[in-house]
């Protein structure tokens, strides 16, 4: 353990949003097939998204996520997870 850190837990996910939930799986399949490394694939998140989770080139986790649905939970409420890196 280093910095207060779990090993293997010292990176964070960079996401971005996608305008519809079918541009998460789209974009997903699209970059799986390109080489980048899948790991997470598309699903239906409990804060109300939908989710998936890749590794880019660098090893950093990416995930494109589609705005999440009024009235659901908080997305702050749980974590990532993933092996990227």
């Amino acid at each position: 353990m280093e910095r207060g850190l779990a090993r293997g837990r010292d990176r964070v996910v960079i996401g971005f949003k996608v305008a519809a939930r079918d541009s998460v799986d789209a974009l997903y399949a699209e970059l799986v097939a390109a080489g980048h490394a899948g790991q997470q694939p598309p699903y239906d998140a409990f804060w109300g998204a939908r989710y998936a989770v890749l590794a880019d080139p660098d090893g950093n986790c990416r995930s494109p996520d589609e705005p999440r649905r009024p009235g659901s939970e908080d997305p702050a409420a749980g974590a990532a997870r993933g092996g990227c890196g």
